[in-house]
């Protein structure tokens, strides 16, 4: 059950998506996920991003 005094979360409080964090490094979905997996194909300069 729910308590009524607990907030919702915010947009601060919520954990950054794939989406957040390529909109904020201005670079592709794809790219993240690729740096998250450690994958090849993504050069030092944009794992730096």
């Amino acid at each position: 059950m729910r308590n009524d005094n607990e907030a919702q979360p915010t947009e601060r409080q919520r954990r950054p998506t794939i989406a957040d964090v390529a909109t904020h490094a201005e670079v592709s979905r794809a790219a993240v996920s690729k740096v998250l997996r450690n994958a090849y194909g993504v050069s030092p300069q944009m794992r730096r991003r």
